[in-house]
């Protein structure tokens, strides 16, 4: 007997990315494309009005990234499934959006049939790593140990700290406050037991929360 079918928006904000994915999802008869999505604001409008059952959500995108999105929704319409589609496989990002709400983490390489597959589980409760993003998780956690684990937000705020952004910039990438920003980076310092952001960002590094530099 044939279930029930899934409801999807897709939310990208590369136009040729955005009409592929909704036309291969299609494709599918136990999937239906209930909106498609420019920007990370218009993602959360059109799910908090139409409720689909998951938001197939691009990482990186203009006004909301997928944290954002993953982190709002969770929150106000928690039936709603968040599903990361990226083409970036960095710690921070993976374990940003995860900590955040998002169900499941794929790369846009993944052939169609994993990410029907990916969809229908998240629907189902489940949580859809791809291997690359399962492997840092698994290691952070091995690293991590019994240690209190940063937030999403705090994950967020390490990564741009570990690409030497000023607290300032951190607070305008991130739309905050200086202050809240502070905040942020106290805490991330206490539980990396870190005294400065060098420490922090070598720490950060070894626990698998950041990618240790590319040697060029």
């Amino acid at each position: 007997m044939k279930g029930p079918v899934v409801s999807i928006l897709v939310a990208d904000d590369h136009p040729v990315v955005r009409e592929g994915l909704a036309a291969m999802l299609s494709r599918f008869g136990d999937l239906q494309v209930a909106a498609r999505a420019a920007d990370g604001l218009e993602a959360m409008a059109l799910a908090l009005r139409l409720r689909p059952d998951v938001v197939l959500c691009d990482l990186r995108m203009p006004g909301a990234d997928g944290i954002e999105v993953s982190r709002r929704l969770k929150a106000e319409l928690p039936g709603t499934a968040v599903l990361i589609l990226s083409t970036f496989d960095d710690s921070a990002g993976i374990l940003a959006a995860l900590t955040a709400g998002a169900r499941g983490y794929l790369l846009k390489d993944a052939p169609p049939e994993e990410i029907h597959r990916a969809v229908v589980d998240t629907v189902r409760g489940g949580t859809v790593l791809h291997p690359v993003a399962a492997d840092k998780v698994a290691r952070v956690r091995q690293d991590a140990g019994a240690a209190e684990p940063l937030t999403g937000r705090e994950i967020e705020v390490l990564a741009l700290l570990a690409g030497g952004l000023a607290n300032k910039e951190i607070a305008a990438r991130l739309r905050l406050g200086e202050s809240t920003v502070k905040t942020h980076l106290a805490n991330v310092f206490r539980k990396l037991g870190a005294s400065d952001r060098v420490q922090a960002v070598t720490e950060g590094m070894r626990r698998g929360y950041l990618e240790p530099p590319r040697g060029g």
